[in-house]
């Protein structure tokens, strides 16, 4: 199964239809959709007039998301899939993943998840590959307001992930998580 992680959209239109572009089974959105909240729906409009929440609606029956600390209760009227969880816990290849956007768990305050499992974690706007108290950190970055370098996601695929710049769509890191008979072994490679 191929999954595209994105967090920290904070509607840039621009962005998200680009990273959009790469085919995935499952569509991973770790909060912070919207520029604004209602208040000022028109900061999330593409040049052509179109809405934001009009794009990623077509995808809905792909995505899974999680609440960001921007996002308010009100934004989930626009949006076709749940955006009000304030976390996720999936079953992904005998892996247990945990959704969160960051503000509140993260890889330096952790869920009380077993080592093994997967934290998938935005908010930063830091793109981050790393194991912590025996748990697989994972934070895709920022699509549109990266704090470091360029915009990034990710992509998990086969026990991989990888995190790509958004301009460029080339792998910049990644880790690779294999089953072992007693635990799980990782391996981290930046390739930059």
């Amino acid at each position: 199964m191929k999954i595209l992680i994105i967090s920290d959209i904070h509607g840039d239109y621009e962005a998200c239809k680009k990273v959009l572009q790469n085919e995935a089974d499952k569509i991973i959105i770790l909060g912070d959709l919207l520029k604004t909240s209602l208040g000022n729906p028109k900061m999330s409009i593409s040049k052509e007039g179109e809405h934001i929440s009009t794009l990623l609606n077509r995808y809905a029956s792909q995505i899974i998301a999680v609440k960001g600390n921007c996002d308010t209760y009100g934004d989930d009227d626009l949006f076709d899939f749940d955006t009000t969880k304030d976390y996720r816990v999936l079953e992904i290849d005998g892996l247990k993943f945990y959704l969160t956007h960051g503000n509140y768990y993260n890889k330096y305050d952790l869920p009380p998840i077993e080592k093994g499992s997967v934290l998938l974690q935005g908010h930063t706007h830091i793109a981050d590959l790393s194991i912590e108290e025996g748990i697989y950190c994972v934070n895709p970055g920022s699509i549109s307001l990266p704090r470091k370098g360029d915009a990034t996601y990710c992509i998990y695929e086969d026990n991989c992930f990888k995190i790509f710049e958004l301009n460029e769509n080339k792998s910049i890191k990644e880790m690779k998580i294999k089953k072992g008979r007693k635990y799980w072994e990782w391996k981290l490679l930046v390739i930059k």
